[in-house]
Order: C-alpha cells, then structure tokens, then sequence
C-alpha cells in the first residue's frame, strides 16, 4: 500500500514518514522565526494611549498609520491601537522633529479592523513627509506661515489649511486633497 502526501513530488523515492518527518521539521524550524511575541500575540481590545511629546515642528510618517492633526495650544499624542500593539507604534522626536512609525509585524495574523490612528495635538506645523501608506488629515484648520508638504509614499493627504506659503511635492502615487488658503502655492512633481 502506498501513501502520497498530496504536495510531494512523485517518484521522490523517499517513503511517506520520512516526508512526513521532513514537512514537521520545516515547519518547526520556521515558527521560532516568528518570535512568538509578536506573531502568534491578538491584537488585543483596541485602546486610546495619551502620550506627551516636546514640541516638534516637522512630522514624518514612515508606515502604516493614520495621522489625525489637530490644531491645539498643547502638543500630545493619542494614540489607538490594539492593546496589545501600543508598543508598536512608535513615536520619537529629534531635533523638533517627529517621526511616527509603525513596527508592528505579521499583522497578516490579524484582523484587520484594528486601527493604527494616531491623533497629534499640536500649535503649528512647518514640513510634513508620506513615505508609507497611511493617510494624514486634518480635523480643523491649521495655521501656518510657511508649509511644506512631501509626498514621498502611497498614502494621501486631506488637510484644511491656511498659510503665506504653501510648497507641495509628490514623487509617489498618493492623493492631495487641498482646503483653505494660502498666498502662495508652488507644485513640484517628479518620479511618476
């Protein structure tokens, strides 16, 4: 009697336990590269994290995440996740500039009606940078002498805004959707 697994190659030569055997160890192998903190963890119920920051005046955002932008007399984060990706979504600023990231891994394992929304609470904004696919909107208008926007990723911009100046670059697939004034506006392109 002879037993096929159903993906082997026929005429292989090896006997079934031994394929078998070989399969177990493939994939034993393969789950330790996971690491179990982060791969096999639920995303846990979905949580808003306050987080204090020093003021900034540039903004980046690298991964997948949305960014609320809110014009305040305060500067600080909301940020909401799944409680158990808090961790996960990174907030860091250098020399008056914020970098938002989202590190979180094998979110294929999750559903993905979890959110990765960060709300930031700030008085003025001069340089905002897309590189990843998350979008960045405003809710209210915000205020700024001079404004540079740089689409750098696939995400989109939905922003109110009012300012003198207004620069805005895109070097990537992603959306302007422009409100408010400004005195002037230069529009660059490049790499499309």
């Amino acid at each position: 009697m002879k037993i096929r697994i159903g993906f082997a190659l026929q005429g292989s030569g090896l006997p079934w336990v031994l394929r078998a055997l070989l399969l177990c160890g493939l994939l034993a192998g393969l789950l330790p590269a996971c690491q179990r903190n982060d791969c096999l963890k639920s995303a846990g119920p979905v949580t808003t994290e306050r987080r204090e920051l020093p003021a900034f005046h540039s903004l980046t955002a690298l991964d997948n995440a949305t960014i609320t932008l809110v014009p305040d007399t305060a500067t600080y984060a909301e940020v909401r996740t799944g409680s158990n990706l808090q961790a996960d979504l990174k907030l860091e600023v250098r020399d008056q500039h914020l970098y938002v990231s989202n590190e979180s891994t094998c979110n294929w394992a999750r559903s993905y009606a979890v959110p990765h929304a960060v709300t930031l609470h700030l008085p003025t904004l001069t340089n905002l940078h897309l590189y990843g696919q998350g979008d960045i909107t405003t809710s209210g208008q915000l205020r700024a002498d001079t404004m540079f926007l740089h689409l750098k990723g696939s995400g989109d911009f939905d922003l109110d805004l009012r300012s003198n100046y207004l620069w805005v670059d895109q070097f990537e697939l992603g959306d302007y959707r422009l409100r408010g004034e400004t005195d002037q506006l230069l529009l660059s392109g490049g790499s499309l």
